[in-house]
């Protein structure tokens, strides 16, 4: 029918913004409000979790990386759906429970307001480990096993371990332009000490900084433009 092969249309070229607003989808399905919220609902689109869940991504569209993420222009979404709902599965997924910076480097959003209304809600626990406030699992056996992984670190917390330290420093001579917040997403997996504070006091120690310019092929950021506006 008509109606279909115009609605197709449009899922073809939301396919090619990656991501949209409300207010682009109503401009091109020229329809209300609601039946804009309807086909929202109907082709089980991905909402971001940040910027006040105001992008839109197709199912089809969205690639998430290893930790559930996926980022494009301005717009994050997250397979776990909230920022709530992502944090509670990131921390229950750590093998050492994670720190409100190392939740806020890992999603490039704050994090600090929502974390204490999870721990009074026993969504998450928070425990106090060499001065830092750490997150873990609300399942006590869980929990158990991440505080012991996180207490064999030994090292005080916010302080990059010595083979942190030297992963991190390679990461950086490969990779100038990353600045601090970068270089903890980037190397959550291979350096667990490496949080934004920790290699803040990393950098500031040996009196390094990135280089300027950002990265030589931005490709992020000559997209973030196109589809924010088209």
């Amino acid at each position: 029918s008509i109606v279909r092969s115009a609605e197709a249309e449009v899922r073809k070229q939301l396919r090619r913004m990656k991501v949209f607003t409300l207010a682009q989808l109503i401009a091109l399905l020229c329809c209300s409000r609601r039946t804009a919220q309807r086909s929202l609902k109907a082709w089980g689109c991905r909402t971001s979790y940040n910027a006040n869940a105001a992008y839109y991504a197709l199912p089809e569209t969205v690639r998430f990386d290893a930790h559930g993420i996926w980022r494009h222009g301005p717009a994050a979404f997250s397979r776990h759906g909230t920022l709530t709902d992502t944090l509670r599965a990131l921390v229950e997924s750590s093998p050492d429970g994670m720190t409100a910076g190392e939740l806020g480097a890992l999603l490039d959003v704050p994090v600090h307001s929502l974390l204490p209304a999870m721990v009074r809600s026993d969504t998450l626990v928070r425990t106090k480990m060499h001065g830092a406030y750490v997150y873990f699992a609300a399942d006590s056996t869980l929990r158990s096993g991440q505080e012991v992984a996180r207490r064999s670190h030994g090292h005080p917390a916010g302080q990059l371990s010595d083979a942190d330290a030297v992963t991190v420093l390679v990461a950086f001579v490969k990779q100038p332009w990353m600045g601090p917040t970068q270089l903890a997403q980037h190397m959550r997996l291979r350096a667990p000490t490496a949080s934004v504070a920790a290699i803040e006091q990393f950098f500031a120690a040996h009196q390094l900084a990135p280089a300027k310019g950002g990265a030589p092929h931005s490709a992020s950021s000559s997209c973030s433009g196109s589809t924010a506006d088209a």
